[in-house]
């Protein structure tokens, strides 16, 4: 049976408290009753509160879950990134798989990586280990994929060249001119004239989200960037046009860009899945189009919300 020493000293006063209880329990029995057998009522009263005051309790393993959440976000909102990936890492490494937290946790790391420390091998690199061993439902791996591709295109093309001084008002725009040259030789999304043009501005616009992110033309990057992903034939392209469009929506909800962005978006989800055969857009795309364009066209909310991840 536990003892009184093998409690801590906190639990220890409720184990007084419990056995007094018992005692008192087990007395009144005898007295009403003239049981014969209060001394075994009182050891197993005695023996059950000790075992439930000893133990840890259940709400103890929530509440660190919880607060390691809390202390990433409280972090995360002071741009105290490194502490933010300690404590976003300790909350995945406790929290339940079913926890309605994880998947935006993922993301957040995957955008500390990307958008803060502008280091797309590590994102790459946890990203992979969440897709290789986590079960995720398919819009969550849809999305995953869309970062890790994002991820890779930024190691590609995102690196500023030390040689050539370049600045964001340059790398803008000149994406911008090679952008615009590139959609005015294009018959429609489905056109490979003026890939060439495109692929020219990418290679400006990439390296400027990545490097500049708190340039006030942010928005109107991310959005040129995904109408051009979705004007290619590359399968890979696929992912990352995804990828640019929410991001629009989801850092500049609201906005005319991102208002724009949900059309693109819109319009390219349906046409991948629609045919002579009708609409066949999964469910959960649906859902996942109902989501941004609440974000894209709803007024604000009245009260201010808890910023996204």
């Amino acid at each position: 049976m536990p003892t009184l020493a093998a409690c801590t000293d906190d639990r220890a006063k409720r184990v007084v408290a419990a056995r007094r209880f018992a005692y008192f329990v087990a007395e009144s029995f005898a007295l009403e009753t003239a049981f014969p057998y209060a001394a075994g009522v009182l050891r197993i009263f005695t023996a059950l509160s000790l075992v439930v005051a000893c133990a840890p309790p259940v709400a103890a393993f929530a509440s660190d879950v919880d607060r390691a959440f809390a202390d990433a976000q409280r972090a995360y909102h002071k741009k105290d990134y490194r502490a933010a990936l300690v404590h976003l890492r300790r909350y995945l490494a406790s929290a339940a798989p079913d926890d309605g937290r994880r998947f935006g946790v993922v993301e957040q790391i995957a955008r500390i990586h990307l958008q803060f420390e502008h280091d797309p091998d590590a994102a790459i690199a946890f990203l992979a280990s969440i897709q290789k061993n986590t079960k995720l439902s398919r819009e969550h791996a849809d999305d995953l994929k869309q970062w890790i591709a994002t991820a890779r295109e930024w190691k590609k093309m995102g690196g500023l060249d030390p040689k050539k001084n370049e600045s964001a008002d340059g790398l803008f725009k000149l994406g911008q001119k090679f952008y615009r040259r590139g959609i005015a030789d294009t018959d429609g999304v489905a056109d490979e004239t003026g890939a060439a043009s495109r692929y020219i501005a990418a290679s400006y616009l990439v390296p400027f989200v990545q490097n500049f992110d708190g340039d006030k033309r942010m928005a109107q990057a991310l959005l040129m960037l995904g109408d051009i992903r979705r004007r290619s034939w590359k399968d890979e392209d696929d992912w990352t046009e995804e990828f640019y469009l929410k991001e629009v929506i989801r850092r500049f909800p609201r906005t005319k860009e991102a208002k724009q962005a949900y059309q693109m978006l819109d319009e390219d989800v349906r046409m991948r899945w629609s045919g002579s055969g009708g609409d066949h857009t999964p469910d959960y795309i649906r859902k996942m189009l109902a989501r941004y364009k609440a974000l894209a066209f709803d007024a604000a909310p009245a009260s201010k919300p808890a910023p996204s991840p």
